[in-house]
């Protein structure tokens, strides 16, 4: 997504301004769309414990939008101040104290060691 952001603000010139939003954690609904009933309790839990309001997202947009034509906001990570941590590698140990998300916990308990038979 990076890429293509960059490449299309390359393009399109002093005309047109390109903002990649990348939000963390947000409280959303998302969680009822999920099979893995474990996962799904995890996730809902992890939610209501941390996610920020999609207004957080909403007034990160609107401060990328409210900027004067010749300001453009490249890039906002947007997510809560609890969520620490990023996927891991298989081989990588998890931060002590470190909150992952239930989605990345199945991830990495489920998916990441398929190829080590």
């Amino acid at each position: 997504v990076r890429t293509i952001s960059e490449g299309l603000r390359q393009e399109a010139g002093a005309n047109l301004r390109v903002t990649v939003i990348s939000p963390g954690f947000v409280h959303t609904d998302f969680a009822d769309s999920m099979t893995v009933a474990e996962v799904k309790a995890q996730t809902i839990a992890a939610r209501d414990k941390m996610a920020i309001p999609p207004a957080a997202i909403a007034r990160a947009i609107a401060f990328a939008i409210e900027q004067p034509a010749d300001v453009d906001v490249g890039e906002i990570t947007i997510r809560p101040t609890d969520q620490g941590c990023y996927r891991r590698a298989p081989e990588r140990d998890v931060i002590a104290n470190c909150h992952i998300s239930p989605a990345d916990r199945w991830w990495n308990s489920n998916l990441a060691h398929q190829g080590d038979n």
